[in-house]
């Protein structure tokens, strides 16, 4: 079984057909001699070679290997998932507000009071863009943590 690379943009139609299916080897290692079909990781894309080349040839060279998947923009950090963060706020039996280090998309909070999810409006409500105010006011020694996508 092969595959077979169709290349559509650059300096036009380059297609190649890879017999023996492609071939994973991790990341990409300028002293590795790799092989048509070989499959590598490199500064953050993937590529595979479609023609063999020396040792040394780096997969940004488009006359032996092809992109499979190109990395991405970096973003600006919003919309990030935090995963259990540990509020800050006393824990004393009476205090029910509790501070987010960063600011969350509101409705996207997941609270749990030692390991029970709490359910928004009807165990705590998000007060502030950073803010979530419980009903009942956690007890001493009770565990609180969030999870949240940050906005």
């Amino acid at each position: 079984m092969g595959f077979q690379i169709v290349k559509l943009i650059g300096q036009g139609l380059n297609n190649t057909i890879i017999t023996g299916g492609l071939v994973p080897k991790g990341a990409y290692s300028n002293v590795t001699d790799y092989a048509v079909g070989d499959a590598v990781s490199y500064q953050g894309s993937s590529y595979v070679m479609h023609t063999n080349a020396p040792a040394g040839t780096l997969p940004t060279d488009t006359v032996y290997w092809q992109i499979l998947a190109e990395k991405g923009d970096a973003g600006s950090g919003t919309n990030a998932l935090v995963f259990n963060e540990t509020p800050g706020g006393t824990i004393n039996n009476s205090n029910t507000v509790f501070t987010i280090v960063n600011g969350f998309v509101t409705g996207s909070t997941q609270v749990y009071l030692n390991t029970a999810r709490q359910i928004l409006t009807y165990d705590y409500t998000e007060t502030g863009a950073d803010e979530i105010t419980f009903v009942s006011a956690p007890q001493i020694g009770d565990i609180l943590i969030i999870d949240y996508l940050k906005s």
